[in-house]
């Protein structure tokens, strides 16, 4: 299963803090995408992926990056949540050496 298209008014009515329903869908489409890229660039095992994946999130709504990337989109959101990872990852396994 490959990231899902990105759903604009989705997206748009996050970055305006979107309804939990909103957010529910976000973690339906993205979820299990996000965990499997971190499988596949360094987690460990499922546990560390779905930490992984849920600093994502929490990064994208403590930055508002989902404001920010709808503001200027130069690349795909995917692109986005896949730098957000590895950023996440190579801080943890910098900490961790």
């Amino acid at each position: 299963m490959s990231f899902p298209s990105t759903r604009l008014t989705l997206i748009h009515r996050l970055a305006e803090g979107g309804s939990e329903d909103d957010w529910s869908r976000f973690l339906k489409d993205y979820w299990g995408p996000l965990c499997r890229f971190c499988l596949r660039h360094g987690a460990r095992d499922l546990d560390e992926a779905e930490d992984v994946a849920s600093q994502t999130f929490e990064v994208l709504w403590t930055n508002r990056l989902l404001d920010r990337w709808r503001s200027n989109r130069s690349a795909k959101l995917r692109a986005l949540l896949c730098g957000v990872v590895r950023h996440l990852l190579a801080n943890r396994h910098r900490s961790q050496k």
